[in-house]
């Protein structure tokens, strides 16, 4: 498996910032106080997407997973917060979401 974080789309914001607050929007500088989106904050929609399209066409990443990636490039250990590498939590969040939806895809 890759993760590949496609960063922030700005302007104009994505559909997806509709989940974000204002405040949550102000914090990461793409938009101002009255609610302006900042226009040298963040990437292209093309931009944002060149780490998916690098992933699914490098030979670089043949044969290998666990990755994760940003810029088109691997990331380096830094760019992942702790808790993303915590194996327990990962097992427990696995499970929880097992039991909630169904799926297993894994079978126990």
């Amino acid at each position: 498996m890759l993760i590949a974080n496609a960063g922030v789309m700005v302007p104009p914001l994505t559909p997806l910032a509709r989940h974000l607050s204002r405040e949550e929007l102000l914090a990461m500088g793409a938009v101002d106080r009255n609610g302006v989106t900042n226009p040298n904050r963040g990437k292209s929609p093309q931009q944002g997407a060149s780490t998916q399209v690098w992933a699914a066409t490098s030979p670089q990443l043949d044969g290998r997973g666990g990755l994760y990636l940003e810029d088109g490039d691997v990331a380096p250990p830094t760019a992942v917060q702790p808790y993303a590498l915590d194996l327990a939590e990962a097992q427990r969040l696995w499970t929880w979401s097992s039991r909630l939806t169904g799926v297993d895809a894994f079978g126990a």
